[in-house]
This record gives C-alpha cells, sequence and structure tokens, in this order.
C-alpha cells in the first residue's frame, strides 16, 4: 500500500534528522536566541511551498518569529529594442534589487533568517542570501545535500545556498524530491521536503524557547486564537514583544 510506504519513509526520514540534524537544530537554536536576547531580531523566508505560513501567528509557535520577503520592483516598458543593452559595469539585477529591498527594510546586524532550498540552487533563495551576509544578518539554511550535490546553480556567481549560509541543516530528502519507486510510473513519487522543512523550523523554535529559557528570559508563545481567552492573552504577547523583541 503506497499510502503506508509513504508513512514508513516519513518515519526513516524524522529518525535521519533527529540523528543528524538535532545537534545543528540545536546550535540554531542558541543562535538564535543569543540574538534575541542581545536585541536581535528573529525571521524565516519562504521556504520550499508554504513552510513561512505554516510557522507564522500559530498556536504554539514563537511571536517573535517573523516573516521577511523582501520584493523590489522597477518598471521596464520600454522598445523591445532597448532590452538588454549594455552597461557601462556588469549588473545582475536580482541580485541588485535584493540588497536595495534588504537594506530598506528593518533588518539589522546580527540578526538570524531562516532561508530554504530544497535543491540549495534557487537563484533568488542565493541572492537573498548574500544579501543578508552581506547587511550583517545570520543566514541559517535548510537544504536536501544529496539533491545540492547533483545540480549546478541558477545563481550567476555559481553558488549554491549551503556554500553561502553561515549554518546549513540538512532536509534529508533525496535528489528530485520524490521519496518512492512505484511501478507504473516514470518519476519518483511522494515528496519529502515539506514534512523536514516544517519539522526542522518547528524543532529550531522549540530549541530556541528552551535556550531563552535557560537565559532567565520568556519567550511570547501564541496561544490559540479559537481557544477562550486566546485573543486577550496574545494581544498581551503583542505588547510584550513589542517592549522587549521577544
Amino acid at each position: 500500500m503506497l499510502s503506508q510506504r509513504y508513512l514508513d519513509r516519513i518515519r526513516q526520514l524524522l529518525d535521519e534528522i533527529e540523528q543528524a540534524e538535532l545537534p545543528k537544530i540545536e546550535q540554531a537554536g542558541q543562535m538564535i536566541a543569543d540574538s534575541l536576547a542581545a536585541g536581535g531580531a528573529f525571521f524565516i523566508t519562504p521556504i520550499g511551498h508554504g513552510t513561512m505560513p505554516e510557522l507564522l501567528h500559530r498556536g504554539g509557535g514563537l511571536v517573535c518569529l517573523r516573516g521577511f520577503n523582501p520584493t523590489w520592483n522597477v518598471p521596464a516598458d520600454i522598445a523591445a529594442c532597448h532590452r538588454g543593452r549594455p552597461r557601462d559595469e556588469e549588473v545582475v539585477p536580482q541580485d541588485e534589487m535584493m540588497l536595495a529591498a534588504v537594506k530598506s527594510s528593518e533588518l539589522r546586524p546580527g540578526d538570524c533568517v531562516l532561508v530554504g532550498s530544497v535543491s540549495g540552487r534557487t537563484a533568488s533563495a542565493v541572492a537573498l542570501s548574500l544579501a543578508l551576509k552581506q547587511c550583517g544578518a545570520t543566514v541559517i539554511a535548510l537544504v536536501a545535500l544529496d539533491y545540492a550535490a547533483n545540480v549546478q546553480s541558477a545563481h550567476p556567481s555559481g553558488k549554491l545556498l549551503n556554500e553561502v549560509a553561515d549554518l546549513v541543516i540538512d532536509m534529508r530528502a533525496p535528489y528530485g524530491d520524490g521519496s518512492l519507486d512505484v511501478e507504473g510510473l516514470d518519476a519518483p513519487a511522494l515528496p519529502l521536503s515539506g514534512v523536514a522543512q516544517a519539522t526542522i523550523c518547528w524543532a529550531i523554535c522549540g530549541a530556541v524557547m528552551e535556550k531563552m529559557l535557560e537565559k532567565g528570559l520568556t519567550p511570547g508563545v501564541y496561544m490559540s486564537a479559537n481557544r477562550e481567552g486566546g485573543p486577550e492573552y496574545n494581544k498581551a504577547l503583542q505588547e510584550q514583544f513589542d517592549k522587549v523583541g521577544y
């Protein structure tokens, strides 16, 4: 039964994450807690297919974790014959726009940012990470390293995300992400990266909570808004967050 095989594969994945990646998850939690205690901020960027919304404003989640999705649009409504004209200097438009967006944001040196790319080759993830590091942020990356070992970067620098980040946590997803060979199908079925991303990110949040408490600091943790008293509780947490940053 394919559904049973997939559940078995997920159990294997979670065991691999526990055995191989838990020390790095704890390291990430320490880095983030140290930053928060020193007045820094904790951000998450879009990772894979929907992991950022999974982590934000959730019952049981960290109030201090904030979304970071910079964009910068420049009009280019010119004649087709004028597009791509030579420049006086070599420019990578995506890098220039990403750097301008990061510089214009509330991010500051010492802030921690979760960035991800399953393959590690995604140009936007590499460009964002380069911009973040140039601005002094600490980049914690989620990459499937087996996948990254089989691809070339889509970024002009030729660098993969795992070659740019300060700390890399392996999602343990296979090359191509599909996890099971199924008779009658030409491509491996049922990806693992979504489960890995959410699990690792929540585990990092747990490590942050623990490290903060060890410092004598109490991080705000959302209560479900559908629980009695939840909205009022969360309003007080937001006021705490606005005063102390966590």
